[in-house]
């Protein structure tokens, strides 16, 4: 991953999106640090492509700022930005070669680096790897070369910004996996700040140096994709990003950090520093990887659901008074099984009982 700037080249302050019946993302308020790979990630709906476009210039904000390089650029529009965008569908010409295509992006800027306009479309595609497409046809390429080609172009002026607006989403399992270690190796090539929209947790996680995990039009929580893993800000981030267990219940006891949770049906231990009374309602989360199948504390009878071996391990659905929990195990196990988990491993989140 890189190592990131302290200058943000982008900012939103308080930007707020209102349709005629509807708001579609409200006091939005993050920056994006130059040289950065930053991913918005989110459910369908929840406000990422809005977002993606009024830093495009696509769409402008009702309310707040949008910046680049510290200039107001809420009202510009997209021409004058300095960004590449690559759509959700690619948006090749039909009627163009592969190298017509590519050029397109050089119809109102001229290459950098002093280079004629046919020199840098042979350039983009050999980093890209498609050396000798420039005469075929984009219809007949594979999703994958289509994609490539889409963002051949949108790097063809050289912009300071690189706006992604899931590109893979039409591409098969193997096939994004593959092409997303691409993108992030370009990414990081070419040093180019780039914004991603995804849906898909998975890709967020592994292409980005920071994520902002989002929902109803609003950031729930903006940190390294290890940070929203192991310490999710809230109920939602912690149910999104990645399979977790939730529990609520009420605190009885508190002993320096180490709380005693009411769970109704049982009591258990967890370690947090936040400042915690009893008779206060708690929730905490804990993934699936940090519960034991040996004797230990927070002992939690369960009966085995179902299992899915999934080859580097096997996802349990055991199920607790009702409450359905994923666990990971070496192997499948018989109907019933008791749990364990450390109370440090349990994470204290904001958001629903």
């Amino acid at each position: 991953m890189n190592t990131v700037a302290s200058e943000p080249i982008v900012s939103f302050e308080g930007i707020t999106k209102q349709y005629a019946t509807a708001t579609a993302v409200e006091e939005l308020t993050f920056s994006v640090q130059e040289g950065e790979f930053f991913t918005l990630v989110g459910p369908s709906g929840c406000g990422k492509t809005t977002t993606l476009r009024l830093l495009g210039g696509f769409e402008s904000p009702s309310e707040g700022v949008v910046r680049l390089h510290g200039e107001d650029v809420s009202g510009a529009p997209p021409e004058s930005r300095d960004i590449g965008v690559v759509f959700q569908n690619y948006a090749l010409f039909p009627h163009m070669t592969v190298a017509e295509n590519v050029a397109y992006g050089l119809k109102f800027q001229e290459p950098p680096g002093n280079v004629s306009k046919s020199e840098r479309v042979t350039e983009l595609l050999s980093l890209v790897g498609l050396d000798g497409f420039e005469e075929r046809d984009p219809t007949a390429l594979s999703g994958g070369q289509r994609q490539r080609v889409a963002i051949a172009r949108a790097l063809a002026p050289g912009p300071d910004l690189l706006l992604l607006d899931e590109p893979m989403s039409a591409l098969d399992a193997r096939l994004r996996e593959r092409l997303r270690v691409e993108i992030q190796a370009l990414q990081e090539e070419l040093g180019i700040t780039t914004v991603y929209v995804t849906h898909d947790q998975e890709e967020a996680l592994a292409v980005s140096d920071r994520v902002a995990v989002m929902q109803d039009g609003q950031v729930e929580q903006v940190g390294t994709p290890r940070a929203v893993y192991h310490e999710p800000a809230t109920r939602f981030v912690a149910e999104f990003i990645g399979d977790n267990n939730v529990f609520s219940g009420t605190v009885t006891d508190t002993a320096g950090d180490t709380l005693t949770v009411d769970l109704e049906t049982t009591d258990v231990t967890v370690e947090t520093s936040r400042d915690i009374s009893p008779r206060d309602d708690v929730v905490f989360c804990v993934r699936p990887e940090q519960f034991s199948l040996e004797s230990g504390v927070n002992q939690l009878a369960t009966t085995v659901q179902s299992s899915e071996f999934l080859g580097w391990t096997t996802r349990l659905h055991l199920d607790w008074h009702e409450q359905e929990l994923l666990v990971r195990a070496d192997t499948e196990l018989d109907e019933t099984v008791t749990v364990s988990f450390d109370p440090t491993d349990a994470h204290l989140v904001t958001g629903g009982h």
